[in-house]
């Protein structure tokens, strides 16, 4: 219960994302050099679905915490080599 006491004393919000929305967040991390587990590709999308829905103004201050390292290393390269996903950068033969 400490997280809700967390939420209420910062006025927080939370919002949901679906496993893929969270490996097309991973993605966007991998892609602008950074590398981060599938979980914290939660807040890079979350964080655009809080900005597509008004929640968070264009001058509101945001920070998003990315944690570890993927464990499953194939995990971002079976992403990439199935073109349906969002941002998938296959590799070139």
């Amino acid at each position: 219960m400490k997280g809700l006491r967390a939420l209420e004393f910062t006025d927080g919000v939370v919002t949901t994302v679906t496993d893929s929305q969270m490996l097309d967040g991973m993605s966007v991390v991998g892609l602008n050099g950074f590398d981060c587990e599938m979980a914290s590709g939660a807040t890079v999308v979350g964080i655009k679905k809080l900005i597509d829905e008004g929640v968070i103004q264009k001058d509101d201050i945001v920070v998003g915490i990315l944690t570890g390292r993927q464990k499953d290393a194939m995990l971002p390269v079976d992403y990439h080599n199935n073109p349906e996903n969002k941002f998938a950068k296959p590799p070139k033969n």
